[in-house]
Formats: structure tokens, C-alpha cells, sequence
């Protein structure tokens, strides 16, 4: 159990090492741990000016930052799906999902559990490795979709 336990805390450390790709979410609790991808990119923070008329001349602004989402929470979601579906497809290592009853969209993660007798650091490192380029691929993807539609939304 110990060498699960240190397992676990390996990985944790791997997938805090790809945060550029990835997101822990629930960090070890005993043996399984919860990540997605990070898609914070994805999502801007905008300045915004308002004007509010004031008393007589004077003319008050309020500035406040407007989340202007790129990818709605279903969205998210849906990446994330496609993203452990292309971990799992590997078959080196099976990942489960993970949503609680009251999740709300954009929730959704991956659990990583490690238990088995059989699975030590070797096991974890193939699983890690397709992971992150499950993650590269998604990330690229993406930012090919977003290219996309930026080029469209000129004219």
C-alpha cells in the first residue's frame, strides 16, 4: 500500500510539472486524484468601460472585468470527454471519469486511481506520458479550431 500511496504522490507532482496542459482538481486522497485540462486560455478577462450620469456635469465611470467565455462550460466538458477518450485509447493505462451528483457544467474531470498490485512507476510513467500528449494533441487542436474562427469573424 505505501508504494501506492508514494505512487500517487508521483504522479500528482508529474501532472503539477504539465500545468501549462493540465489541472489537478482533487489532489491525492489516499490513492486517486482528479485532473482536466487546463483551459483557463480559453477563457479572457476584458476590461469594460460604463458610463453611469451623475449629478449635474459630472459623469462617474465604473470599470469592471467581464468574463467573455471562448468555450462554454459544455463545451469543456465535451474537451474533456474527447481528452480521456484519446488517454484511454493508448491502452496503456484506463482512466474513469469523475462528475458528483451536483456538479455543475464544467466539472466534469478524470479520476486517476492507483491500486492495483500489479501497477508500479513504470506503469504510472507510460500512463503520464500518454497523458501529456493526449493533452498536446487536444491543446493544438483547439488552438487550430480558435485560429479558425478568429480568421472568420474579420470579415
Amino acid at each position: 500500500m505505501n508504494e501506492k500511496l508514494d505512487l500517487i504522490q508521483y504522479a500528482f507532482r508529474k501532472l503539477n510539472l504539465m500545468s501549462d496542459l493540465v489541472t489537478v482538481v482533487i489532489p491525492p486522497d489516499l490513492t486517486v486524484l482528479a485532473f482536466k485540462l487546463n483551459l483557463k486560455k480559453y477563457y479572457n478577462l476584458k476590461k469594460k468601460e460604463e458610463e453611469y450620469q451623475g449629478c449635474g456635469n459630472n459623469i462617474m465611470k465604473k470599470i469592471f472585468r467581464k468574463k467573455r467565455n471562448l468555450i462554454s462550460a459544455d463545451e469543456e466538458d465535451e474537451i474533456n470527454k474527447i481528452f480521456l477518450k484519446r488517454i484511454n485509447s493508448e491502452g496503456n493505462i484506463l482512466l474513469s471519469p469523475l462528475r458528483s451528483v451536483r456538479s455543475k457544467p464544467g466539472d466534469w474531470c478524470i479520476r486517476l486511481v492507483i491500486l492495483s498490485f500489479r501497477s508500479h512507476k513504470k506503469h504510472v510513467d507510460r500512463g503520464l506520458a500518454d497523458i501529456h500528449r493526449a493533452a498536446i494533441d487536444v491543446h493544438r487542436e483547439l488552438e487550430l479550431k480558435k485560429f479558425h474562427k478568429s480568421k472568420f469573424n474579420r470579415s
